[in-house]
């Protein structure tokens, strides 16, 4: 797809992410037969896919500091 963001590989295993479009939604899944990952939007066409792989991209730790780390302990 053109102009569209690119993938991170998979959060659980580092293989290569591929997204596509379902009956019911968005889904970007990881390619690796061993893992299986996946981010799955149940909304059709009212979630954009750029949604959906924002989300896909986006690890534990770009959501800001651990709550340990916000009460003053160390990470």
């Amino acid at each position: 797809m053109d102009g569209m963001p690119e993938l991170k590989p998979c959060p659980f295993c580092g293989g290569p992410a591929r997204i596509r479009k379902t009956i019911t939604g968005w889904c970007v899944m990881c390619e690796s037969d061993a893992c299986g990952a996946d981010v799955m939007f149940y909304a059709g066409d009212r979630k954009p896919v750029a949604k959906t792989v924002e989300l896909w991209n986006t690890r534990g730790n770009d959501a800001g500091p651990s709550m340990s780390e916000q009460e003053g302990g160390e990470a």
